[in-house]
């Protein structure tokens, strides 16, 4: 929760709770605060879902079109694909998803739903409207009706994801049918990744899923700098770990030395002595006061105060 909306949602809480216990409660008044607190909470909570979209979507990785549709020869991305790369991401930044059927306007479509949760209280609903899959190119049935049914909902599934989460695919048969390339880390650079995590004691299957990755050398080139990055940071961390010198902070600049402390002159220290003779002064008891063991060690102010003390000595002896 951001500070200014914390602060004013306990002010809210503080004056909801002193109207709530007054004799004379108001109410519509309490009634109307309340409302407010409501708002403001919807308000972060809002906040707190857009903030964990924008992650899911800057760490989830590209999913792959490994299935192909032999009719019209064309890949697509499964449902289990999408939801393997995205469901423990997301699920790490506190959302959940809901599919159901809902009713389309449209006769021979199937409409499928999805409500996306977020721990944090806000949701959003999400339809699509697919038409049956039960005939092929050629028009002859290719499935049962309770098969077309489910394969709608389930390419329905598939897209609403894809979409709400802003899913990136790859591998399409755009090059003549041998499928996109998606270019991927060198075996140096997949060599101090694997060493980086090795030594800051990373989780080895959480931080592939983070990458969008099965193994390291299938990290994409695009990925490469973040993960460095990060681990890099745990290594900092790392209870066992030396950082290299450009890891280091710079050095604090030494504290300058505190400038000496002037003392009196010679000629200063002769008049002490002799007013001290003059006024039949106790020399240890003006040492003492000051914390000194030899009046050539008393400063300038200690001598100024020495000298008043002397002063009130000689006019009592006057």
């Amino acid at each position: 929760m951001s500070t200014a909306i914390a602060v004013r949602d306990s002010s809210l809480l503080a004056m909801i709770e002193r109207v709530a216990t007054t004799p004379e409660m108001d109410l519509g008044k309490l009634e109307r605060l309340i409302e407010l607190q409501e708002r403001v909470l919807a308000q972060q909570a809002r906040m707190d879902y857009a903030a964990a979209m924008s992650a899911v979507q800057g760490q989830v990785g590209a999913v792959c079109r490994a299935a192909e549709n032999t009719q019209t020869h064309s890949r697509y991305a499964l449902l289990d694909d999408v939801l393997r790369a995205l469901v423990p991401i997301a699920t790490e930044h506190g959302f959940s998803l809901s599919f159901s059927a809902g009713v389309s306007p449209s006769a021979g479509e199937r409409r499928t739903c999805c409500t996306v949760m977020h721990s944090g209280g806000h949701a959003e609903d999400y339809t699509i409207d697919l038409p049956l899959d039960g005939v092929g190119i050629a028009g002859k049935a290719n499935k049962t009706p309770i098969h077309s049914v489910k394969s709608a909902h389930t390419y329905g599934r598939s897209m609403l994801t894809q979409m709400i989460f802003n899913v990136a695919l790859t591998g399409d048969s755009d090059d003549d049918g041998n499928g996109a390339t998606v270019d991927t880390i060198t075996a140096d650079q997949a060599s101090e990744i694997d060493d980086l995590v090795t030594r800051t004691g990373a989780d080895r299957a959480a931080f592939l899923r983070f990458v969008g990755a099965s193994d390291m050398a299938s990290i994409r080139t695009n990925k490469y700098a973040q993960a460095v990055t990060m681990l890099k940071r745990k290594l900092t961390q790392h209870q066992d770990y030396a950082p290299p010198p450009d890891f280091l902070a710079p050095e604090p600049e030494p504290e300058p030395e505190p400038e000496p402390v002037a003392k009196i002159s010679d000629a200063q220290h002769r008049r002490l002595e002799a007013r001290i003779t003059r006024t039949k002064a106790n020399r240890d008891e003006i040492k003492n006061a000051f914390g000194l063991d030899h009046l050539t060690n008393m400063t300038r102010d200690q001598y100024d105060a020495a000298d008043r003390m002397l002063d009130a000595k000689e006019v009592h002896h006057e």
